[in-house]
């Protein structure tokens, strides 16, 4: 699935079901749920339905976002600026631009390539730097965090 889809997002502190806390952007089941029936087709149902309870423990089922600033940099001065960037800020865009993959070893995770120079912007302005922007869709046994999920990992997932 690559064709893009632009939404418009709001940032603000999130926290996954282990209580780290980070910068980010709830993204509606509605947006995720074309890509979700994508990959389905490309990696099967069992696969897909294994990929989605694997992220609903760390996320909650029907749970989506796109990070902004991840657990291990939300704290000090980052934190104090992004917090006050959610209180003050308005809607951003977010190009999603299809569905990406990376593997590390017998571990996958799967996600929505996506872009926004307005959320690079903010993070330049707080002295981080550019990020891959991804929403995940699955993972399996866990979620990869050291791998750029970046356009050079989109797959020719079909519509």
């Amino acid at each position: 699935m690559k064709r893009e889809t632009t939404i418009e997002v709001r940032l603000t502190e999130l926290h996954d079901l282990d209580g780290l806390r980070y910068a980010g952007a709830p993204i509606p089941p509605t947006v995720a749920e074309p890509f979700l029936a994508a990959l389905a087709r490309h990696v099967g149902a069992d696969a897909a339905a294994e990929l989605a309870a694997c992220k609903a423990r760390r996320d909650g089922a029907d749970s989506f976002h796109l990070t902004a600033v991840p657990p291990p940099l939300f704290h000090g001065e980052v934190d104090r600026a992004w917090t006050d960037i959610i209180r003050h800020g308005g809607p951003l865009t977010v190009h999603l631009l299809g569905i990406g993959s990376v593997r590390d070893g017998p571990a996958v995770t799967y996600y929505i390539v996506a872009d926004s120079p307005e959320i690079q912007a903010l993070r330049e302005q707080t002295g981080l730097p550019p990020a891959n922007l991804h929403v995940t869709l699955g993972f399996a046994p866990h979620d990869i965090y050291h791998l750029a999920k970046d356009l050079s990992t989109l797959l020719a997932v079909p519509e």
